[in-house]
């Protein structure tokens, strides 16, 4: 078993996405609460390994909760970091998932008032005259994304997931099928009308836009 660093480092990147979801079976509990007291005790391989399997868990519970897609990735990293360096704090293996999700939610909790404060400089720099030729082309861009995550939250959860795994983690229907526990058949399907789902949630937008317009 290894020894814990003085310096926890973050998993490899390399390792990302590649293991099943909890959904998936893939590990029983006993062999998932033996990993976790290995990671305790040091073990950078353990951790690897639970790293691995909840990853794209975490990511899809971010992307559902932030409004920046680009950023998934990087508070997911940081969830499992601040879990690494966090790991002697955790007393019952068994509770390692409800307490990878309260890391997550603190780590979104921060970004927000990051978020929530960029967003105050901003304003106050969209106030002053010097900004007044801002590039229409990225704000268009930006108001553009802002529409499509807000009508994407706007469609059942079933359909949310499938999408989410599909275009922001590039999985195939059948990586999805997989780690879901769900026949291939269901998830093509859902991918299908969760599209066309989100395609009426756009239309209905645009409609609102023009009427208040």
């Amino acid at each position: 078993m290894e020894e814990r660093p003085e310096t926890a480092r973050q998993p490899e990147p390399s390792a990302r996405g590649n293991g099943p979801s909890p959904s998936a079976g893939g590990l029983n509990d006993g062999l998932e609460h033996a990993l976790v007291a290995e990671a305790i005790a040091g073990s950078r391989g353990a951790f690897q390994q639970l790293y691995r399997r909840y990853f794209r868990l975490i990511s899809v519970m971010i992307f559902q909760k932030i409004s920046v897609a680009a950023d998934v990735e990087d508070l997911a990293q940081e969830t499992f970091l601040n879990a690494w360096r966090g790991l002697p704090q955790l007393r019952d293996p068994a509770r390692f998932v409800p307490w990878l999700v309260r890391i997550a939610r603190r780590v979104i909790s921060d970004w927000r008032r990051a978020a929530a404060k960029r967003r105050d400089e901003n304003r106050r720099v969209a106030d002053a005259p010097a900004n007044a030729g801002a590039p229409e082309a990225a704000i268009a861009a930006a108001e553009e994304q802002a529409r499509m995550l807000a009508a994407l939250r706007r469609i059942p959860e079933p359909y949310r997931i499938a999408l989410t795994m599909r275009f922001l983690e590039d999985l195939t229907p059948a990586q999805i099928a997989n780690r879901l526990g769900e026949p291939d058949g269901t998830i093509r399907n859902r991918i299908f009308r969760g599209l066309q789902k989100l395609e009426s949630a756009l239309r209905a937008e645009k409609r609102t836009r023009r009427w208040r317009g």
